[in-house]
């Protein structure tokens, strides 16, 4: 994770965010540790500018686009077999395909 604010274990960070206007605490950190911000137990980051958004989000949309992983229903349950638990990857597209293609056969019936 990027440099942030120590968080206690278990809770991280949710003590130190105010209920009201966090985005000031969030203005306040990016100051402090800079852009990117990691925050401790918990697998997100606060993007501090617009820019830094951009590199992260438009340009390697691929890493950030799929879905969390899943392990019980997804991956020992169905084998990876069940769409809505797909990672995004090429299975996922394929089953996106077929589902599609199968709505537009019953609408034309």
């Amino acid at each position: 994770m990027p440099p942030g604010p120590r968080g206690l274990p278990w809770i991280g960070n949710r003590y130190q965010i105010p209920a009201a206007e966090p985005w000031r605490k969030f203005a306040e950190w990016d100051r402090q540790y800079g852009t990117p911000l990691g925050r401790a137990a918990n697998p997100a980051s606060v993007l501090g500018t617009a820019q830094a958004a951009w590199d992260l989000l438009e340009k390697r949309s691929d890493i950030y686009s799929s879905r969390p992983r899943c392990v019980v229903a997804g991956e020992i349950f169905s084998d990876n077999k069940r769409g809505l638990m797909l990672p995004y990857g090429e299975p996922w597209r394929k089953w996106r395909n077929v589902t599609y293609c199968e709505g537009l056969l019953q609408l034309r019936c």
